[in-house]
């Protein structure tokens, strides 16, 4: 039986982790179930690697901010 989507939005994380178990020991996967798993993965790394270059982005900006300030102010004394 599939839940609503109601439901499904108002079930915790370990409800429906703990559904998907119970469902999964009656039901045959296809390739898509595999792809989508990489694919999830693949997503799930991808934004790691984004969140350290925006670091890095950030920390590059503030350097470039710090060092234009003091060429700044050496340049008004």
């Amino acid at each position: 039986m599939a839940h609503k989507l109601i439901e499904l939005r108002g079930m915790s994380d370990e409800d429906l982790v703990r559904e998907h178990d119970e469902m999964a020991q009656h039901t045959i996967m296809g390739l898509n179930y595999y792809r989508d798993e990489i694919q999830r993965r693949e997503i799930a790394a991808m934004n790691r690697r984004m969140e350290r270059l925006t670091w890095s982005v950030s920390i590059m900006t503030a350097v470039i901010l710090v060092l234009t300030a003091l060429l700044l102010w050496r340049d008004l004394r």
